[in-house]
């Protein structure tokens, strides 16, 4: 099992919106995470001419321009090795896991009919279990550092 905390993100420069790999966790001999390296090294192969290239930094004050060989250049790290790659294998592999982000706890405050308490309650745990880091307990920011736009 893989699970995925803080749902899924959106990071805006490359057209990114789905899991990070910032923070997950999974259990030994985990089949997905077999997957996942699998297609990270067929990317890696297909790509090998774009890891010769030198990589852009953003440095402060610099032009947009380059800002935005950056953005193009974190978009196929995405793809290659990063997120990108990651969520789509996860989609594939375990659609059932990949929408868990869609169990928020505005949902299980029901606002019409009649409602189970003992089905609130598991809903809850179920949640908790799921998304530790979504809670007020802890302050999880994934991908807030953005440190790929200023370490070699």
């Amino acid at each position: 099992m893989i699970s995925c905390y803080n749902g899924v993100v959106t990071h805006e420069p490359t057209f990114f919106k789905g899991h990070n790999t910032s923070c997950f966790a999974s259990q030994p001999n985990n089949p997905v995470l077999k997957e996942i390296i699998k297609e990270m090294n067929r990317r890696y192969k297909a790509n090998a001419s774009f890891f010769a290239t030198p990589r852009p930094y953003v440095i402060p004050g610099q032009p947009r321009r380059i800002s935005g060989e950056f953005n193009n250049y974190q978009r196929k790290i995405f793809e290659i090795t990063g997120p990108k790659m990651f969520d789509d294998v996860l989609r594939q592999q375990r659609p059932d896991y990949y929408f868990l982000d869609k169990l928020h706890e505005k949902h299980l405050n029901f606002s019409s009919g009649v409602v189970s308490k003992e089905y609130t309650v598991a809903a809850k745990n179920a949640y908790d279990y799921y998304f530790p880091f979504d809670s007020m307990f802890f302050e999880v920011n994934i991908g807030a550092e953005q440190s790929m736009q200023h370490t070699r």
